[in-house]
């Protein structure tokens, strides 16, 4: 059984996952976000709550979206925008790491409305 992660250890990861997005040039290589992606899917589905089930599920739609052979900017901002969204929800029940959240939650939906 896998132990739960510490808020600090959570927080160390968000903020290295927020970091990593925000120094991303555009044109990113799919396959490296596909990848990335994956290991996010596997944390929230172990983790079992239902707002981080709900997260896993857009992200496994993001990575469908990312993996196919033509990439659609609108399809991948809408799910980008409902990732933001779900993961700022999600802020409210993590207090310990509620900011974290949030700004990750902010930055997903920026980037997908510019999309």
């Amino acid at each position: 059984m896998n132990r739960e992660p510490s808020p600090s250890e959570k927080a160390e990861v968000i903020d290295s996952t927020t970091a990593y997005l925000e120094g991303l040039p555009t044109g990113v290589e799919t396959e490296s976000a596909v990848e990335s992606i994956g290991g996010w899917i596997e944390t929230l589905k172990d983790d079992g709550r239902p707002e981080l089930t709900k997260i896993a599920g857009e992200l496994q739609n993001l990575r469908q979206l990312l993996s196919g052979d033509q990439l659609d900017g609108k399809a991948i901002g809408k799910v980008m925008t409902t990732l933001g969204e779900l993961t700022t929800q999600a802020s409210l029940a993590e207090k310990e790491i509620a900011d974290r959240l949030s700004k990750l939650g902010s930055w997903l939906s920026k980037a997908g409305q510019s999309m």
